[in-house]
């Protein structure tokens, strides 16, 4: 994969929709009789960090704020939102007001999320149809009755991907070889206990090779996010990518074998087995979530 593939993967991965429980709303424009509001969708900081941390890696990005000041004093503040991309630090700055509840905390935390917005991250929410909505009042201002319904080009995209039946079949119908505990296509517990054996004697992985190991999960999972946080905190200890022992994501991306795609694009897929061995590993999940849905 080159560099330039490489960085847009990235973007991409940053832009991909929020889950509908981490966005927010709040009244937009009200009609004559105040009994309805357009509703306004907004994200939180903390999902927006959560976001760059897990598809750059906490390490990979910094944020900064200039006061803008006016003859009255303080009014705003500019953020500069700055990512490590394949080894250069790129910055893309917004501003916003001071808040009228915690102005000071309040101006950081618009003037960072407008700063994300220029990095695609949440920016489809600005595409999003007006909806009226009823409201009622609360105080001074209004709030929502009801929660609107997130179109579905606004969601994560949960759809099963057909190369993953295929394998799941295989994984059912092909017979283990004889290669001892270790052979392909391993089970879940089985591989879980190679990587942190192969994690004990490896090195610590290069810059390039956490992103390659990074992109290839997000290229994996595609769309299913939760997918992929699961099947990284079962094979590490780990929910986000950026928590991950250099050592471990050394052992990780030699299990994965990456092959050259043949597209002719020079980019990196999976290996067959760990493509296999990652639908088994996200099937166990969801069959322990299950027992334990069942079991409360």
């Amino acid at each position: 994969m080159n560099r330039s593939e490489s960085i847009q993967n990235l973007l991409l991965a940053l832009s991909e929709p929020f889950p509908a429980e981490a966005i927010d709303w709040r009244v937009g424009a009200t009609n004559s009789d105040k009994d309805k509001g357009i509703a306004l969708a907004y994200l939180q900081a903390r999902p927006v960090m959560d976001r760059l941390d897990d598809v750059i890696g906490s390490e990979n990005w910094t944020d900064s704020y200039t006061p803008i000041q006016s003859k009255d004093g303080l009014v705003g503040f500019i953020c500069t939102l700055t990512l490590k991309l394949e080894g250069e630090w790129i910055s893309k700055t917004d501003g916003a007001d001071t808040s009228d509840i915690e102005a000071i905390k309040g101006g950081f935390s618009d003037a960072f999320k407008r700063a994300a917005v220029k990095w695609g991250i949440g920016r489809y929410l600005y595409d999003l149809p007006d909806v009226w909505v009823p409201i009622e009042a609360r105080g001074k201002s209004f709030v929502l009755k009801d929660t609107p319904k997130l179109p579905t080009w606004a969601l994560p995209k949960r759809r099963l991907n057909p190369e993953s039946v295929i394998e799941t079949q295989l994984v059912k119908e092909t017979p283990k070889p004889n290669g001892g505990k270790y052979a392909r296509p391993m089970s879940p517990e089985t591989l879980k206990e190679a990587l942190q054996r192969k994690a004990a004697k490896a090195n610590p992985a290069t810059e390039k090779q956490i992103n390659l190991t990074r992109i290839l999960f997000l290229e994996h999972f595609a769309k299913r996010e939760d997918e992929r946080h699961q099947a990284q905190e079962y094979l590490t200890g780990h929910k986000h990518f950026n928590e991950i022992e250099p050592e471990m994501i050394s052992a990780i991306l030699d299990w994965m074998k990456p092959e050259k795609a043949t597209d002719g694009s020079g980019s990196y897929v999976l290996g067959k087995d760990a493509k296999i061995e990652l639908t088994m590993v996200a099937r166990k999940f969801m069959e322990d979530q299950g027992q334990q849905t069942l079991a409360i």
